[in-house]
């Protein structure tokens, strides 16, 4: 499930792509997902599919699920963390889905240093500020390719044509494997932009050492 849309891009950036670029956009889609999913430190959305057993060192009362946004959480369990330790279960007025967007669990005081194993279903949708922020980081990679001053492909940073049959109509096969290495070369080249780094910081995991 992809943070944004080729759709979303072109609105962003008030232009309808061309075959060439809508593969290159294509390209940056996974890109963008695979920056915000490393500098969160988690992922959004996907299929709502339960999550049993998930593991966390407790830093303090709290801590953040690696799904989210989060429907429900369905067990929470505590454990020492020293060989023979046993899962003991968390009752479930002993722990509290603080925000379901983030998923921020608030378990009983008292287990800084342990471990805990959540069971959990994600929701199947995606917070807006991360949507934001992929539309505007393909966006931002892309715009070199649109204005013709970027990408390795060709003239304008077009995809180059890998063949075309003409019949009564003209049939063209864009390179979508250059289209990927021109996305790669983009996404190196123009880094993150600062407000894209700041949408996904406000949803970033705190860690309280």
């Amino acid at each position: 499930m992809a943070y944004t849309t080729i759709e979303r891009v072109q609105r962003a950036m008030g232009a309808e792509f061309t075959a060439d670029q809508a593969a290159e956009a294509s390209a940056l889609l996974g890109a963008a997902d695979a920056w915000i999913d490393s500098r969160a430190g988690r992922t959004w959305g996907g299929a709502a599919t339960p999550v049993v057993g998930e593991l966390h060192t407790l830093y303090g009362d709290w801590l953040y699920l690696n799904r989210a946004p989060v429907s429900v959480v369905t067990s929470a369990e505590v454990r020492y963390p020293y060989a023979g330790s046993a899962w003991a279960a968390t009752p479930l007025s002993g722990w509290e889905l603080v925000n379901p967007a983030t998923g921020h669990l608030l378990l009983p005081r008292g287990y800084a240093g342990w471990w805990a194993r959540v069971g959990y279903t994600p929701a199947q949708v995606v917070d807006p500020r991360i949507s934001l922020a992929a539309t505007k980081l393909v966006a931002h990679w892309l715009a070199p390719v649109l204005s013709g001053s970027g990408g390795a492909a060709g003239a304008g940073g077009a995809a180059p044509i890998k063949s075309y049959t003409l019949g009564e109509e003209l049939v063209v096969q864009y390179d979508t494997a250059q289209a990927s290495a021109t996305a790669a070369a983009a996404v190196s080249a123009l880094g993150v932009p600062t407000d894209v780094v700041g949408l996904v910081d406000s949803l970033r995991e705190v860690i309280v050492a």
